[in-house]
């Protein structure tokens, strides 16, 4: 506790940037949370928290569109970049601040928002975005509000972009109101109905006419009383990142082992065997720890041809030091562990690609055709038995071949694995059968795995890593997560801790007896957080960030340390460098 406090004082520190136009800014920089919209897209449905009344409609909820515009409740259609007052009455009912083609998923483009910051109040932020094709910068801000009022303010003036596309500011009901044109430089102005439009014609030099301005639309009979109120422009923050700086240590050292088999001379059917986890990364290879073969396969993957599809696992899958929930099953008969898809594996599997792409586990990698006329399909179930996930291939013919092939990989939440084939020839194709690590892992010389009965394959050395959690980033206002994985079993990794500091050029640390570590943040360290690892492969830190609008665009560096008597006389694992950019 008393490092959190002192990494919320001390946070101030870290600033590069400060507070400007702080008198009457015509943008509020709590903007909520980032859609994460890119090019052409809309967001899911967004809960307004009150009744918004439109046109004699109570709406609950909103659609965001990249292009500058609100759909009102669920109605979105495809994202539209053709700004038009015809396609405005004809679709469904929106709101359109600034409709335009923009592209938040450009590089170095801001991003689009949503929040709700009092009670009745829904904002919409498009933060710094570029109109498509430039990189200038355009924000401005929509507030829909439990009275039915609605304010739109412009920071700055959009340019066109490269399509040179006109903009159309307004709101329709759609489905075929009306035509109501107007012309807002002649704010205040009275509106008589709730439908209302300004179309700007786009040149490539082109800038719309507002910026620093608030309009206020408040609803008067069926229509609204608009009225404008200037403000000092201000830029937005731009959008917070994590970003990995170098490597963690100790070095990465992996473990591969293979069998290859010519066409027609696999000698694996009725056999079995297991990869049951030794302690240090690697695993004991042995026949019979888990032989029987499941078939009450029934979730049927509908893999084609030369397919890979994601897959989720109903548990966490601990291997080499981390653990993933996410694993890519292959038509070809194989499975990769982790986020990076490692392709299809057709046609012609080598101990090359198999040590040098994703952890892969091959029970029969070879051209495999799960939709060849006869063939049988590819499964994934659960075991109720074991508590084993059990991917299996049931009767699938090789390429140009109606032989088939009935095999499985069984994954325990132990991290147990195991490779069953109940009746195996690949026919006509040559294939491989094997694991590794993977990334750049060692490739040894091939084994005889119908021999073997019990193997010890040593130990991998895996570096500690630190990364950011899928979807989260250090916004301010926010709880910002990360994990480091790649901690050391007990007796080992009984602590591991997390630093921030200032960003340094990368320190070899060699001379303390870490060798192959290095620091990217100096010492003292702002703050630190301590967790009680225990030997489990990863831990996280959640740490809210205070909403301090001067730590915006600010830097600190973070790495994480684990005990560790066996990496180095020094006694510790130590991460890579993890960027952090306080932002939106």
């Amino acid at each position: 506790m008393m490092a959190y406090r002192r990494f919320l004082s001390c946070i101030a520190t870290a600033v590069t940037i400060a507070l400007t136009n702080a008198q009457s800014p015509c943008l509020s920089a709590s903007v909520g949370r980032d859609l994460q919209l890119s090019d052409e897209s809309n967001s899911a449905p967004l809960p307004l928290g009150f009744s918004f009344h439109y046109a004699g409609v109570a709406y609950t909820t909103i659609t965001v569109c990249s292009n500058g515009y609100i759909w009102l409740g669920d109605s979105a259609t495809e994202p539209d970049s053709t700004p038009s007052e015809a396609e405005l009455l004809a679709l469904s009912p929106r709101i359109c601040p600034l409709w335009g083609d923009f592209n938040p998923g450009a590089a170095g483009s801001g991003h689009i928002y949503f929040g709700t910051p009092t009670p009745g109040v829904a904002r919409i932020t498009w933060a710094g975005v570029y109109p498509y094709g430039t990189t200038t910068r355009t924000s401005f801000q929509v507030e829909l509000d439990s009275a039915d009022r609605i304010r739109v303010t412009y920071g700055n003036a959009a340019t066109a972009g490269t399509t040179n596309m006109n903009y159309v500011i307004g709101a329709s009901p759609g489905a075929g109101a009306a035509s109501n044109l107007v012309n807002f430089a002649s704010m205040p102005m009275t509106l008589p109905s709730a439908n209302f439009a300004q179309v700007l014609a786009a040149s490539t030099t082109f800038a719309i006419p507002y910026a620093a301005v608030t309009w206020t639309f408040t609803p008067s009979g069926n229509g609204y009383a608009g009225t404008s109120q200037p403000c000092t422009t201000n830029a937005l923050p731009l959008p917070a990142a994590a970003t990995t700086v170098g490597v963690g240590c100790p070095t990465s050292t992996g473990l591969t082992i293979y069998e290859t088999f010519a066409p027609g001379a696999l000698d694996l059917s009725n056999r079995n065997r297991s990869f049951t986890p030794n302690g240090c990364g690697g695993y004991s290879v042995a026949s019979g720890v888990s032989p029987t073969f499941f078939v009450a396969h029934a979730n049927d993957l509908e893999l084609s041809d030369d397919a890979v599809a994601q897959h989720t696992l109903p548990f966490a899958f601990p291997h080499g030091g981390a653990s993933t929930q996410t694993i890519w099953i292959s038509s070809n008969g194989f499975l990769a562990l982790g986020a990076r898809n490692p392709g299809p594996g057709c046609c012609s599997p080598s101990p090359s690609a198999l040590a040098s792409g994703p952890p892969r586990i091959a029970a029969l990698w070879c051209d495999l055709n799960p939709t060849a006329i006869g063939s049988g399909r590819v499964f994934a179930d659960s075991d109720a038995t074991t508590g084993d996930y059990v991917i299996t291939w049931n009767g699938v013919y090789t390429h140009g071949s109606t032989t088939p092939n009935t095999f499985q990989i069984a994954l325990s939440p132990t991290g147990r694995f195991t490779m069953r084939w109940q009746s195996v020839a690949a026919t006509g194709v040559q294939s491989l059968v094997g694991y590794s690590s993977g990334l750049g892992a060692p490739t040894p010389a091939a084994s005889d795995l119908s021999t073997i009965q019990n193997l010890n394959l040593g130990c991998r050395s895996v570096p500690l890593s630190l990364a950011a959690n899928v979807g989260s980033v250090p916004s301010l206002g926010s709880t910002f997560t990360l994990t480091a994985n790649g901690i050391a079993p007990l007796p080992n990794g009984a602590i591991t801790i997390l630093l921030l500091g200032t960003e340094v050029p990368a320190v070899s640390l060699d001379a303390l007896g870490l060798v192959g570590c290095s620091a990217h943040l100096a010492l003292p360290e702002i703050a630190s957080f301590l967790n009680a690892s225990m030997g489990n492969p990863t831990t996280s830190w959640s740490l809210s960030l205070p909403l301090d609008q001067s730590a915006y665009g600010a830097i600190l560096m973070a790495q994480a340390v684990s005990s560790d008597l066996g990496a180095n006389t020094f006694g510790y694992r130590v991460s890579n460098g993890l960027r952090w950019t306080f932002g939106l």
